[in-house]
């Protein structure tokens, strides 16, 4: 059984900083947008939809612990990520930013937006990790007695961390169905991203099966979050997604300062439709903006 670590206490360093992914400051777009990522894929993953947003003057990523803290504890509160991050715009940051997240990235924006609103402008969330409260009631107690019992966990633990090249990264989750409605340039720059280069050709996995487990064992819950947010909040799900089902999306809808769309698409909506879903962020900025 593990036990629940408790918080951390590192503060951000320099192995975790802003990035700037795209800068338009030549434009006359006074808006900045902060990307945070899902579990398991890196910034990079994104660039396609991150280079296809307008209206915006900046965007700026951030890489989660996972991606610099080589020790994966069983169980860490996502709450940490939300620190992490809240320390480097309070070091790097003068003027409030949009939160833009995936998945985890969008319960962390939550968290984030709620810890300091004075650094925030609006928050949108793409297909976010938002459970009802018995669901993550009962993933709570069971990740604590049974830890690895979970098929994501179990998947997560199991996965290949080395390949012979590049190319054999790609062709193994090419064969994969959660990438099957990716394009092959999505994959390419996830497969880029999430993996890093060996002296003797080979690549390893930058994001470890361990931190992957790390992250499924430990989801908040939010609705309280959500209630109490009084910032724009727009929320785009995919019509075919695990995470944001009819039941989640009715409860969100129910929010009246809260925006919802859905999409044609799964899970992985900003790799799959990443057109498509840099032109609805676009909009609710603008629309945002404009009220």
């Amino acid at each position: 059984m593990y036990q629940i670590c408790p918080e951390v206490g590192v503060l951000a360093n320099n192995k975790q900083q802003l990035v700037t992914a795209f800068d338009n400051s030549d434009s006359d777009a006074s808006e900045d947008i902060l990307f945070l990522h899902a579990n398991g894929f890196p910034p990079g993953t994104y660039q396609q939809c991150l280079s296809e947003i307008k209206s915006v003057r900046r965007i700026y990523t951030v890489e989660h612990r996972p991606l610099w803290d080589d020790d994966a504890p069983g169980i860490l509160h996502w709450s940490q990520y939300a620190d992490d991050t809240l320390t480097v715009l309070r070091r790097e940051r003068t003027e409030p930013v949009w939160l833009l997240g995936h998945s985890m990235g969008g319960a962390i924006s939550l968290m984030l937006a709620a810890r300091a609103p004075e650094l925030v402008k609006g928050v949108i969330l793409l297909d976010p990790v938002v459970f009802s409260s018995r669901f993550w009631l009962f993933a709570k107690v069971a990740f604590w007695l049974w830890p690895d019992r979970s098929k994501m966990v179990q998947s997560a633990l199991r996965r290949p961390h080395h390949f012979d090249s590049f190319d054999a990264a790609f062709n193994f989750y090419r064969s994969k169905r959660a990438f099957s409605n990716i394009q092959d340039q999505g994959l390419w720059d996830y497969v880029n991203a999430a993996h890093q280069a060996q002296e003797d050709g080979s690549v390893t996995l930058r994001y470890s099966g361990k931190w992957e487990a790390c992250v499924y064992r430990s989801p908040p819950s939010l609705w309280s979050t959500i209630g109490k947010l009084r910032k724009p909040l727009s929320v785009l799900a995919g019509r075919q997604s695990y995470v944001v089902l009819p039941s989640i999306a009715d409860k969100l809808s129910s929010y009246p300062s809260l925006h919802f769309d859905w999409m044609d698409a799964g899970h992985l909506l900003p790799l799959e439709e990443p057109t498509k879903t840099a032109q609805w962020v676009t909009a609710r900025m603008e629309k945002s903006m404009v009220n």
